[in-house]
């Protein structure tokens, strides 16, 4: 479709190539030129994209408890990796969402600052900082 518009809309019907012929015609239906494009249709992913704002991690600096506050989800599984800032996995965690807040106890992590990595198949990954008292 796209007559009579600068817009082309082609219904693919799964992902790979192939070839779009798009011809340009005047009013008089004579034809001005004809081209043929190699088009490569990925494959789509859909991702209901939360950012970093609807994730709170409380207190910061903290000594012993880390609150996670996820504030939009649909999943209730999460993944939690606590990075040290070599990158090094200090701890990894899995757990549900329980009224949006996750309790993280993080004692035995050495005074500094780290990385929380929180991975949901709905949002994806966010990585955050905080520091260790």
């Amino acid at each position: 479709t796209g007559i009579n518009t600068n817009e082309i809309s082609v219904n693919w019907g799964a992902p790979g190539q192939g070839w779009v012929k798009v011809t340009e015609e005047n009013i008089d239906e004579c034809i001005s030129t004809t081209e043929n494009y190699l088009v490569t249709i990925d494959e789509c992913v859909s991702i209901n994209e939360i950012n970093s704002d609807n994730i709170l991690i409380y207190p910061n600096p903290v000594d012993e408890i880390l609150n996670i506050k996820i504030n939009s989800f649909k999943s209730s599984n999460v993944e939690i990796k606590i990075l040290d800032v070599m990158g090094r996995i200090m701890k990894f965690h899995k757990t549900e969402i329980n009224n949006g807040i996750i309790k993280l106890n993080i004692s035995g992590l050495h005074n500094g600052i780290y990385l929380i990595e929180i991975f949901n198949s709905d949002f994806g990954k966010i990585t955050k900082r905080f520091i260790v008292n």
